[in-house]
């Protein structure tokens, strides 16, 4: 039996029907250069004689060939180390090699930095000493409800501005003093209604203007002298007590 060229046979059947490589190896896939390989029968560049004849038996169906003689052909032709499937390296230019993705490699680059960043993380929270913030609240005191101690007065006159004066002392009294000197109290003057007052004390004027309606002073001292324009709109106190003006424009304590 006359022995058959592979290569020239699959060539001739490709070019017959008006095919290119390009289009067989979509149709069968099989690599471009695997297939040019088969037609120039370079069989030594295909990895094993096992995908040699794979191929070939592909590549004659998809032509509408026999394969049968052609894989004859192929055991009667090719090195016996060959058929032992022990071929010789493929040349390096010959060599495909898988082309890495794009989205892969971006991928690996991603999870290397964001290790690499929570690894420089971990290292500064380690070398920063952590501050421990303690923050005391200290109860305010809660007076028992059987306390002795009288409640705060609560003054119900307006918010209206307070005048509080306490005269300065410039003469101290001597050890000799008689003990009937009279002590400092706490005057206050409250307006019932708006009015001029004058408050003089030790001989000094301490304020003299209007008050209005509500507005209340406050005065400290040894002996007070007031003024009235009309004593009807005032309330004065001593020491909290309330005293009687009598009508009269001018009153002095003691």
């Amino acid at each position: 039996m006359a022995k058959i060229d592979v290569g020239k046979t699959l060539y001739a059947a490709r070019t017959s029907k008006g095919i290119i490589l390009e289009e067989v190896e979509k149709a069968i896939h099989i690599r471009l250069n695997y297939l040019l390989a088969l037609e120039e029968n370079r069989f030594h560049e295909i990895p094993a004689l096992a995908y040699v004849k794979a191929y070939v038996r592909k590549y004659a169906e998809f032509l509408g060939l026999d394969p049968a003689p052609l894989l004859q052909s192929i055991e009667d032709t090719v090195p016996a180390s060959y058929i032992l499937d022990l071929p010789s390296p493929p040349k390096k230019d010959k060599i495909f090699y898988r082309k890495k993705s794009p989205l892969r490699q971006i991928l690996l680059i991603s999870g290397g930095g964001l290790i690499l960043f929570l690894l420089i993380l971990f290292f500064i929270n380690l070398a920063i000493p952590r501050e421990a913030v303690e923050t005391s609240i200290s109860p305010s005191p809660v007076s028992p409800s059987n306390s002795s101690s009288p409640p705060p007065s609560v003054s119900l006159s307006p918010s209206l501005p307070v005048i509080t004066s306490t005269p300065s002392l410039t003469e101290t009294p001597s050890a000799s003093s008689s003990p009937t000197t009279p002590s400092i109290v706490e005057l206050q003057v409250e307006a019932t209604n708006s009015g001029e007052i004058e408050v003089i004390i030790g001989g000094k004027v301490q304020f003299k203007g209007q008050l209005e309606a509500g507005q209340r002073g406050t005065w400290r001292g040894e002996s007070f002298t007031l003024n009235f324009d009309d004593p009807a709109n005032f309330r004065v106190f001593i020491e909290g007590q309330e005293v009687n003006l009598k009508g009269e424009q001018t009153f002095k304590w003691p």
